[in-house]
């Protein structure tokens, strides 16, 4: 087995489309720090219901063929990750025919470049995917509602940040962070899903008080723009302030108050009005350094002109001999709502035999309409060798958003279940066969369900001089 049980632990354990593949892998390693890496795939997709329609029309079959291109080039000063993808996809629907041609083109771009007292940081993301398809995959890492729904259609995502620091080590700094956000959907029917489109900006000076405290001078700028119902364009202005003290060398108090002005505008039946409210937003976190982790709490309150909205949260983190475990636990209360239970709890753990992880979350907001939303996601995933040239996956993925307290939030859940056996077949070819099973819910609509099964054939190699 070539790798063995390292192998099996690096490979990702986690929910996936039916599939089978045949994936070949090359990756070349020149002296200069520069890694050129190429893969294809070829992927085969049996469902019986690939769309989550309540009523299944039959079952689905698609041919994915996937080609990326990537270069990881790194210095003791900067480092570059480029990747390039698309997919050749050939469909065969219920009804006859399906979504033949070139798909899922994708971009992912990391780079950084360190001073003596600087740091350049540049990111950015571009993808396609199908509505049905972008549940628990998010380019940002963070649930939305918008990711639950379902509907048919494509999803096309573009986000990209800077970031400049300077001064970073010294008695003066400063940092500038430029962000914007992209989602534009097509051939959808679910109102809740439009286009729009957010940019941000953000300057933070700071200034060393005293040797045990660095305050902070805040501003920021927001602009949000969305094809909704209402056509709405907001522009958000902040300014504020913060200090971070040392209050001994294992425990730390950071404080920080902002305060927000929002220029509201929309359109409703031709006819345009504008809003103007005030925020003020109340950060304190403290952290405490422990022989085996931290610990910190943290307190945050918002004043809105038609809701506050207050959160409490202790949280613990533990370093384990090969793994790690983290907690967070609290209560967020809103004046429009009712109390809900906050937190996230992390586990990770490297097993003789395989490893598990667990994460979940669970957070509560006040939107734009001021309704409170109550968000909460579980993932698991399990991996145990069976024997040196064969393992079991088994992974378990949950996204929920429901309202939290007296406002019209539709509540959305869906989940994924998979389980698949993996067997390497020679040094170079692995096999992979398994069940998925998916499922979907929505308020005042019967659920939705999806089986599958799954095989996979993949190759991978590097050449390294």
């Amino acid at each position: 087995m070539a790798g063995g049980r390292g192998k099996y632990l690096a490979a990702s354990v986690s929910a996936a489309s039916l599939c089978w593949a045949v994936t070949a892998s090359a990756q070349v390693s020149t002296d200069n720090g520069l890694d050129i890496v190429a893969d294809f795939e070829s992927e085969l997709v049996v469902d019986d219901n690939r769309g989550l329609a309540v009523n299944s029309p039959g079952v689905t079959t698609t041919l994915n063929n996937r080609l990326s291109f990537g270069i990881l080039s790194e210095t003791p000063v900067s480092s570059l990750a480029l990747r390039l993808g698309a997919n050749l996809r050939i469909e065969e629907r219920p009804s006859g025919g399906g979504d033949n041609g070139f798909h899922d083109p994708s971009v992912q771009l990391d780079y950084s470049l360190s001073g003596a007292n600087s740091l350049l940081t540049a990111t950015a993301r571009y993808a396609t995917s199908r509505v049905s398809d972008t549940s628990f995959v998010d380019l940002d890492g963070d649930l939305l509602a918008d990711d639950l729904i379902v509907d048919e259609g494509d999803l096309e995502r573009i986000n990209f940040g800077v970031r400049f620091a300077s001064g970073i080590e010294g008695p003066l700094g400063y940092s500038i962070e430029l962000t914007r956000d992209e989602r534009d959907y097509s051939d959808v029917t679910d109102v809740d899903l439009f286009d729009r489109t957010t940019d941000t900006a953000e300057f933070i000076a700071s200034m060393q008080l005293s040797p045990v405290a660095r305050g902070r001078v805040i501003l920021q700028w927001e602009d949000y723009s969305a094809e909704d119902e209402d056509l709405t364009n907001r522009t958000t202005t902040g300014y504020g302030f913060g200090v971070e003290y040392a209050i001994n060398p294992a425990l730390t108090i950071d404080a920080e108050l902002i305060n927000q002005t929002i220029d509201t505008e929309t359109t409703i039946l031709g006819i345009t009005s504008a809003t103007e409210r005030d925020e003020l937003v109340g950060n304190l976190i403290l952290t405490q350094e422990l022989p085996n982790g931290t610990a910190g709490l943290e307190f945050s309150h918002t004043i809105r002109e038609f809701s506050d909205r207050t959160s409490l949260e202790f949280d613990r983190a533990f370093e384990l001999p090969n793994g790690s475990f983290a907690f967070g636990i609290g209560v967020s209360d809103s004046s429009t709502g009712s109390s809900s239970v906050v937190g996230s709890l992390d586990y990770t753990q490297e097993l003789v035999d395989g490893m598990i992880s667990l994460g979940l979350r669970q957070s509560a907001s006040t939107n734009e309409d001021s309704e409170d939303v109550l968000t909460t996601s579980i993932d698991i995933s399990y991996l145990k060798e069976i024997t040196a040239a064969s393992a079991l996956d088994v992974s378990f993925g949950l996204g929920r958003s429901e309202d939290a307290g007296a406002g019209s939030v539709d509540e959305i859940t869906r989940a994924e279940f998979e389980i698949a056996l993996r067997r390497e077949l020679t040094e170079e070819w692995d096999w992979r066969v398994g069940y998925r099973a998916r499922y979907s819910k929505e308020v005042g609509a019967p659920s939705a369900n999806s089986n599958a099964i799954f095989a996979t054939i993949d190759r991978s190699f590097s050449l390294r001089p």
